[in-house]
């Protein structure tokens, strides 16, 4: 819903010109055999929403989700500052501002959905005749049914006063939510995106495709997939109808993904022509979308800590539900399960005792599952703080340098739901229960407990132990060198060929992904000639160096490819 529009043409009367700025109509196809006719109608005074104007309705789903709103959708006292701070815009703006407050309001207020679902029964009763199916229903259903309903946004009343002093003030008297859509969120149907990142982009285009993704996540997109898709598919889930030259509707999609890549939304972007008037899009998530799709079914309204430690659990692939269940039963064994797996990934190497984990998702359901895991590991409690020292230095570094190039990657995105719940950390993990000498190596890295910065890792001295002290100081937050790079260890060089192993596919494409092109640069750099780094499914082509300083080959990796 929404145009891709800043502003509408009007005529003399003030009534929108294009009859386009006012009402839109779809249909969709489903492979089911379900068609749905959705048609939008809006106000002919001020028009259809404009992706800026769902900012506001971002910032009033925010208000609702700071308990804000009463059970039937209407909101408790509103004001025009409280929209405005709930949406991100500074409060004291002025004129300009309130009034854009004000036309967002009225234009979701004269908003009415009406959707036509058609639904085909012929192929479900062709398959019951021919016995592949059972009947669910009784006999003498009809083979096509259409359900039309009507559904309106919000309901907005304001009152303007002209003050004895010639001052002109309006209020909200009246603010009300369809509490449907409340409703879908109790129910966990929401979709995840974070509303500051989304009400900062000054992009358009690139607003509507944050959204568009985000949706794909909530209906299963397996956000560690790249998205694939012709230019006018996209064109069509983006809702845009136009008949523009492809070429310049390309070159918008391609800025949009640039401008969303820089928020931390997608990790890459390409619009690529593969023919005449054809293009194709390729999209890979970044942290945002990620962190999304982890959160994916959980509850909203759920405590910050649940949020976290659920979508921690969803990424070693434990559902929702199963997470829920764990974590009434025994929400500290929980922190402790996760605590101590990541302990083993990013000080131990993977190891646990003399035996290398290989699949981290089985391992973490087993200890879940069993209840009574005994963490044997001398150095966990000594690995918990240095990781708390860790998080807490990069910290400081990360508002002290904001802006660098790998700003927040580390330090989880907020996300924020349907209705912008914030979800940020992650509650402290308990202490070992029993503690025995450690029988693996590599030995554990000695933290002191009040640590303020990173210890210095021991690099292996060979080609890639080179590569990564080349690189390390480059790496910010300083956490991450270990947790990804220093946590690989080389295999083999086969050729031009340079293979590392490292922890698992998540960190393998993390890896390549970011900082792939400069470990490149500088293995090539080293043996002389363009060298393809690989790490588990991941590579990424080397280019010959210009020079011994290889330091200027930073930036996209060439040719990252999933193989």
């Amino acid at each position: 819903v929404g145009t891709m529009k800043r502003d509408y043409e009007q005529t003399a009367s003030g009534a929108v010109a294009n009859e386009a700025d006012s009402h839109q109509h779809r249909v969709l196809t489903y492979a089911d055999g379900v068609r749905l006719e959705v048609h939008v109608q809006g106000s002919q005074m001020v028009g259809l929403p404009t992706q800026f104007d769902k900012d506001y309705l971002f910032g009033l789903l925010r208000l609702a989700a700071e308990g804000r709103v009463r059970p039937d959708g209407s909101f408790i006292d509103p004001s025009y500052r409280d929209i405005l701070r709930a949406t991100g815009r500074p409060e004291g703006a002025g004129k300009l501002r309130f009034d854009a407050v004000k036309r967002a309001l009225s234009r979701f207020a004269g908003l009415v959905l009406t959707t036509n679902a058609d639904i085909d029964y012929t192929a479900a009763a062709a398959a019951v005749r021919d016995g592949s199916a059972a009947p669910l229903l009784p006999e003498g259903r009809p083979k096509r049914r259409t359900l039309e309903a009507k559904h309106w946004v919000l309901e907005y009343d304001v009152e303007s006063q002209e003050r004895a002093d010639g001052q002109h003030r309006d209020i909200i008297r009246h603010l009300r939510l369809n509490p449907l859509w409340l409703a879908h969120v109790d129910a966990g149907v929401a979709t995840w995106l974070d509303v500051d990142v989304h009400n900062r982009l000054a992009s358009e285009w690139a607003k509507r495709i944050y959204q568009v993704l985000a949706i794909r996540v909530v209906r299963g997109w397996r956000a560690q997939m790249p998205h694939v898709v012709s230019l006018d598919d996209f064109l069509v889930e983006l809702g845009v109808d136009t008949g523009r030259e492809r070429g310049k509707l390309a070159e918008n999609v391609r800025s949009a993904l640039a401008t969303l890549a820089a928020a931390g939304v997608v990790a890459e972007g390409n619009v690529t022509r593969v023919g005449h008037g054809r293009y194709e899009v390729t999209i890979f998530p970044g942290e945002r979308l990620l962190l999304a799709g982890l959160l994916r079914g959980a509850p909203p309204d759920a405590p910050t800590a649940t949020h976290m430690l659920l979508s921690h659990m969803r990424a070693y692939g434990i559902s929702v539900e199963q997470g829920r269940r764990y974590l009434a039963e025994r929400p500290g064994y929980v922190r402790e399960v996760l605590a101590f797996a990541h302990y083993l990934q990013s000080e131990r190497r993977g190891y646990h005792g003399a035996k290398r984990i290989d699949n981290w998702n089985a391992w973490v359901y087993r200890a879940l599952e069993s209840g009574a895991y005994e963490f044997e590991d001398s150095g966990f409690t000594a690995g918990v703080d240095a990781q708390a020292s860790r998080v807490l230095a990069d910290g400081a570094t990360i508002n002290a340098t904001p802006g660098s190039a790998n700003d927040g990657v580390d330090a989880s995105p907020a996300p924020s739901s349907g209705l912008a719940r914030r979800a940020t950390s992650v509650a402290a993990p308990r202490r070992s229960r029993r503690a025995t000498p450690p029988a693996s190596p590599p030995p554990p890295v000695e933290t002191p407990r009040l640590a303020t910065a990173v210890p210095a890792l021991a690099l292996p001295d060979d080609l890639w132990g080179r590569a990564l002290a080349a690189v390390q100081d480059q790496v910010r937050p300083a956490a991450l060198f270990g947790t990804y790079l220093a946590s690989a260890q080389l295999e083999r060089v086969d050729g031009d060929v340079v293979v590392v192993r490292a922890i698992d596919d998540f960190h393998a494409e993390k890896l390549v992904r970011t900082w792939g092109a400069e470990l490149c640069t500088r293995l090539s750099a080293e043996l002389g000639r363009p060298m393809t780094l690989v790490a588990g499914r991941f590579r990424c082509e080397g280019r010959t160096p210009a020079g011994p300083d290889a330091s200027a080959g930073r930036g996209r990796e060439p040719g990252l490819e999933a193989g």
